[in-house]
Formats: C-alpha cells, structure tokens, sequence
C-alpha cells in the first residue's frame, strides 16, 4: 500500500466565478486522494464569489480536504496563484483554475509517481480541451519515453509547447521558480507561462501520469478580447531570452526564434488594432528596445529564414515610425 498521507495543496484563483465555484469543489473533494487542502485565492471578485467560498469554508463536510481562503485586491491570476503557492502548506501543490475539470484519482497517481522515484519534481497530467461539455482536442506531448530531466523539459517549452503547464509539482521547485523571476511589479503578461518555464528548470526529472486535466474553452475569457496592455508580454519574452542566454546557451537557437515570434505578434496585434487602442507608442518603443536585443548576424547564422524575414520586417516597420 502507498504513502497517501503527505498533504498536497490545489491552488485555485478566482476573480467572479460564482456560477462555477461548487462545480471545482466537487472537483476537489471527488478526488480519491485524503488528505487535501484547497487553496482559493479571491482576487478582487466583485460578484459573490468571496462570500460562497467563505460559506463552503466554514461549511465543508469534507473529512478529506480542508478549505483556506485568501483575499487580496485584484493583481490578475498569475498573482493569485503566487499568493496561494506562498500561503499553501501542503508539500506538492498542483493548480485547478476553476472552470476546469481534474480527474478523481490525478493527484493520487501523481503523488505515486514522486513515491516511485523522489527525484521527479514535477508530474504532468494528461490534458484535454472541452468546448460545450465536448472533447474538442487533446495535448500532445512532445515526448514518448519518460521521466526527462529538467532541463530536457525546459528546452521543450521555449519556442513551442512542447509539455503542458498543468502539472503537479513539489513546492520546493516552484518556489525556486519565484525566487529566480526577477519581476516585482505583477505588471507583465505571461507572469505564469514564464514560473511554468522555470519550474521545468529546477527540476531534477519530469514524468507524465494517467490523471487527466480538463482545460475548458471559456468564449468569454479576456485573452480572446482586444487588451491595450498586451504588449507587456515582451517584458516577460525579454527575461526568458536573458535567462536562457544565460543559464542555457546550447538552447540560444531557439531563444532567437522564440523572441522574434513574440515581436511578430506583437505587429500583428499594432496594425490589426491600431484604430481600437491609442497607446501605441508604448508598443512601438518596448517593440524597438526588444528588437535591439537581437543580433541580424546571429540570426543568419542560425539559418533560420522565417525569422530572418521577420525580423527585417519588424525593423522596416519600427523605421518607418521614426
């Protein structure tokens, strides 16, 4: 018989989903696993997402999972999940955004994967999209053989996806995740694509599992929508091209191609917006300080034509503006 009896925290970020809010705790507390703490983060709801949570609180029949909430002012997800990760006090943690789903038994064979062999840091599940109560896709891993290093798992993530951010994972790894993430403010877009990155990092191994994580299509979600901030996210691509530069060179080929890409989106979104937003000039200058982190010479010698291309037309773009 396993060890059930290490305490593992779900972190989950709320900001008005009270229409969703019982359908995750009954994610939670169907979990085959004994002994759980929920960890749900209020960030600045302005619906009656603070009282439900603090009535399931002091309300729970659960024997099997406790309840901690936290309210903060709204700082955005990636945030949320950050307080909740400094405030859990379980040993693995793993993340349950609120409209989505978590097979029963996912954390019980994640935490069996890390008995098995204590050097896995981090278990993925498997991962499939709904739309409509529907299967629409599955994630596709980029890997067949498991467990692979950290670093193997890190590379895999820079320019493509190639291992899904939903994971369970040991505290430890997360919180040297943070430690190694230099922004303070809260005010980038990708906050959490960039913590995700880095847990791979400090990973020792990585390994997939049998549980499975329901990642649900929400139409309404803000991501589909025009954001006048959305241009941060080149802070965040500016500190993973740095960090990789610095840490992981042999993946520097890569490191390129993703930031050019980032740059490409960032046109993309300037003149398919450009009558809907009136801060440009602050995508225009961010978009030209990133450009000069770039080498014209290396990108030809990395052979890449796409972002050779690309790149010349950024520039020509960013000219045109001076």
């Amino acid at each position: 018989m396993k060890n059930l009896k290490k305490r593992v925290s779900i972190i989950t970020p709320i900001y008005n989903e009270e229409k969703n809010i019982n359908i995750c705790y009954q994610q939670v507390i169907n979990q085959s696993y004994e002994n759980i703490e929920w960890v749900v983060i209020d960030d600045g709801s302005t619906d009656s997402s603070l009282e439900l949570l603090e009535d399931l609180a002091l309300n729970n029949s659960s024997k099997n999972i406790d309840i901690k909430v936290i309210s903060q002012n709204n700082k955005g997800a990636a945030l949320a999940r950050k307080n909740g990760i400094l405030n859990a006090s379980g040993e693995y943690c793993s993340i349950l955004d609120c409209d989505d789903l978590l097979s029963p038994d996912s954390i019980t064979l994640a935490v069996n994967e890390i008995i098995d062999n204590d050097e896995i840091d981090i278990v993925c599940f498997n991962v499939n999209y709904i739309t409509d109560s529907t299967i629409t896709s599955k994630f596709n891993y980029s890997h067949t053989s498991w467990p692979i290093s950290g670093t193997v798992a890190f590379g895999s993530t820079i320019d493509s996806w190639g291992l899904s951010g939903w994971f369970f994972f040991k505290k430890e790894v997360m919180l040297r995740a943070i430690d190694s993430y230099d922004n303070q403010s809260g005010n980038n877009i990708n906050d959490d694509e960039i913590l995700t990155r880095l847990c791979f990092y400090h990973s020792r191994y990585v390994t997939l599992c049998d549980g499975t994580y329901g990642y649900v299509n929400n139409s309404s979600s803000t991501t589909k929508k025009v954001n006048c901030n959305y241009y941060k996210v080149l802070n965040t691509a500016l500190f993973l091209h740095r960090f990789i530069k610095t840490n992981t060179p042999e993946y520097n080929k890569l490191n390129d191609k993703h930031l050019v890409s980032v740059m490409w989106g960032i046109l993309y979104r300037i003149l398919l917006w450009n009558k809907k937003i009136s801060n440009f000039d602050l995508w225009v200058v961010l978009l030209d300080k990133t450009s000069k982190e770039l080498s014209f010479n290396q990108l030809l010698k990395n052979k890449n034509t796409g972002s050779v291309v690309k790149y010349l037309i950024i520039k020509a773009f960013l000219l045109s503006r001076c």
